[in-house]
């Protein structure tokens, strides 16, 4: 692909009205959307796009792709497990297609944190019933305001206090 070419107008989506963003790496050119697509898509690439060779496309070119669903995902933003015990911590998660993520908070007993660290390093978390208990469980609830506004990542952080039963 001729580096620096405008690609904007060349590719389309079929009921997709957002803009596109470009990278081109040697003969790839990757396209991003602003939302995810469902299902198939009717893709269009029209005459106009460039060789490195400063060569045109002769014709356009159109067919589907097949999009895969997005697994519901969650992860912790930070590694560990063990939170020091102070007022105002905040748990941080980002979510991917959840609608509500339920949280339990386990406490590792001080007289069993040696036991702990014989089977985990401090980010550890194999067996962690075995020296500790649960001492709140909650469900929170995602704030998402479109099915497609559910598939996008979604920051989320929520003090430690609201987990207490």
């Amino acid at each position: 692909m001729q580096k620096n070419q405008e690609f904007r107008g060349l590719i389309a989506a079929e009921n997709y009205d957002g803009d596109f963003r470009f990278s081109t790496s040697g003969n790839t050119l990757k396209v991003y959307a602003d939302s995810n697509f469902e299902n198939e898509v009717k893709i269009s690439v029209f005459q106009g796009i460039k060789s490195q060779y400063g060569e045109r496309m002769k014709y356009d070119f159109s067919g589907k792709l097949a999009f895969d669903p997005i697994k519901p995902q969650v992860r912790l933003v930070r590694n560990g497990t063990i939170l020091p015990s102070s007022q105002n911590l905040k748990v941080n998660f980002q979510t991917i297609n959840l609608k509500a993520v339920e949280i339990s908070v386990l406490k590792i007993y001080q007289n069993n944190v040696l036991q702990f660290l014989q089977e985990n390093d401090l980010g550890g978390a194999y067996r962690l019933r075995r020296v500790g208990a649960t001492v709140a469980q909650k469900v929170v609830p995602i704030q998402a305001t479109t099915k497609i506004s559910l598939q996008m990542e979604h920051p989320c952080h929520r003090p430690l206090q609201d987990y207490h039963s």
